[in-house]
């Protein structure tokens, strides 16, 4: 029996298939790679995307995840602009490409399944240059995964941190910061309800009232996120 679209209406993550079936063999891979990730001392979190948070994979559907760390950022301000790397922040996502790719390797051994993975740094000090250089660099996509389906140890402390760092900022630039954090999960969000409706005929009979409701629940939720520290 397919999910109803009442609960994408009410919740945010919905880990479980288009039959409304849990995402056993997901969840099952994404706790043994947070096991994994934790033994490397900038790890933060593992944060699950797509399809699989969104109540809406099948069997051949990927597995789409973010690991978020806390590296040294290049120190030199250009070539930071220019995306690169410090050494230390290169030699650490090489580590989590290592385990992911030692994972994807036991995954295709057991099922079809593919693992996609991307890398973001939550160092404050990045976050804290973000906001001085102005919104053109601002809020960095780091901050967008860490208010969506996020785990590990560290997770609410760098909640914490950043709620902290939002709310020294000016009246009106901390809740543009907000806004436009609420905004790009809403949009990316979107983007997966049309996806999903193509696959649960319940929820494309009802698709834009579903996407204002996930809206606004998306907007609460980063508020309550950023909105105060702890």
């Amino acid at each position: 029996m397919e999910e109803s679209s009442e609960i994408f209406e009410k919740k945010l993550n919905i880990l479980r298939d288009t039959e409304g079936h849990h995402n056993k063999v997901e969840t099952h891979l994404i706790r043994e790679l947070k096991t994994q990730l934790e033994k490397i001392p900038q790890f933060v979190g593992i944060g699950i995307k797509g399809s699989t948070a969104k109540g809406y994979n099948t069997k051949l559907s990927d597995i789409d995840i973010v690991v978020l760390y806390d590296a040294p950022i290049e120190s030199n301000l250009h070539l930071w602009q220019l995306g690169k790397m410090s050494e230390e922040e290169a030699e650490t996502v090489g580590q989590f490409a290592e385990v992911i790719d030692r994972e994807q390797k036991k995954l295709r051994i057991k099922n079809s399944k593919h693992l996609e993975a991307s890398f973001e740094n939550l160092n404050l000090e990045d976050l804290a240059r973000r906001i001085e250089l102005g919104l053109n660099h601002f809020p960095a996509p780091a901050l967008v995964h860490l208010c969506g389906l996020t785990a590990g140890r560290n997770v609410n402390n760098y909640r914490q941190s950043v709620a902290k760092l939002v709310n020294e900022q000016p009246s009106e630039l901390r809740q543009t910061i907000i806004e436009w954090i609420s905004d790009r999960l809403a949009s990316e969000d979107a983007v997966s309800m049309f996806k999903a409706a193509t696959r649960i005929p319940s929820l494309a009979a009802r698709e834009t009232e579903v996407k204002q409701s996930r809206r606004e629940l998306w907007r609460r939720r980063v508020k309550r996120l950023l909105s105060s520290t702890i």
